[in-house]
């Protein structure tokens, strides 16, 4: 990794699935834990259907913004299976908004901590930016942020690449696209969304070697920055 232009930054935006921890872990161990419940459940099967189809879904309209992504989401999928939306937004806020949560801390990236923690106390702003509500996932791994954001929120129902979510972040901190250094783990959506903005993008590798490293790397390339002023 080459010495960042740490000059004009003023804020980090993370994402967080997949950017603060590793998603390939949580999802074999969701996986086994929906198994296992489904195996016991039997008559509560069409669940896993209500799963796929809603990330798939998703994934349909990445880019859209809505009057209201939060109903929208439920809505969609609900429609497409014939289900009641409030079913749909049940399995939901249990597979993916609840039940998860218990395990992240586990699963957090090395040296994630320690670099936001350097960050703070260097005085850049921490800002998150999920496609989910994220409160409660930074709880579960004891992080801490200034500005926490979500593609849900009224404010941005929109999705990545659409850049209404850091648009808002920059009007709210009142930061320009080249004060803000944007970490995700999505090149189509995360590293897009930046781009149309002009704003400084990090991707962060997909295997694990790679990702448990990033955050040390990042430290240590601060660190000779500021050697180098």
């Amino acid at each position: 990794m080459n010495i960042l232009d740490w000059k004009n930054l003023k804020a980090i935006i993370l994402d967080v699935d997949g950017t603060l921890y590793h998603q390939s872990k949580l999802r074999k161990k969701m996986l086994f834990l929906l198994l296992k419940h489904y195996l016991l459940h039997p008559w509560q099967i069409k669940d896993l259907f209500v799963l796929y189809h809603f990330r798939k879904e998703r994934e349909k309209i990445a880019g859209q913004q809505f009057e209201k992504l939060e109903e929208a989401q439920y809505r969609i999928c609900a429609e497409q299976l014939n289900l009641p939306e409030e079913k749909v937004k049940k399995v939901i806020t249990k597979w993916i908004l609840q039940e998860p949560n218990q395990y992240l801390a586990a699963y957090r990236y090395p040296g994630l901590l320690p670099f936001i923690n350097l960050m703070n106390k260097e005085g850049f702003k921490i800002v998150i930016y999920s496609d989910y509500p994220a409160v409660e996932k930074l709880k579960a791994m004891r992080l801490p942020a200034d500005l926490v954001v979500a593609a849900t929120d009224p404010e941005v129902s929109a999705l990545k690449p659409n850049p209404k979510g850091l648009n808002f972040i920059l009007n709210t901190l009142n930061y320009t696209a080249s004060n803000c250094l944007f970490i995700g783990d999505r090149e189509e959506l995360d590293g897009q969304s930046a781009l149309k903005l002009g704003m400084p993008f990090l991707l962060i590798s997909k295997k694990r070697k790679d990702a448990n490293q990033f955050y040390n790397q990042l430290i240590e390339n601060y660190t000779k920055y500021k050697l180098n002023k």
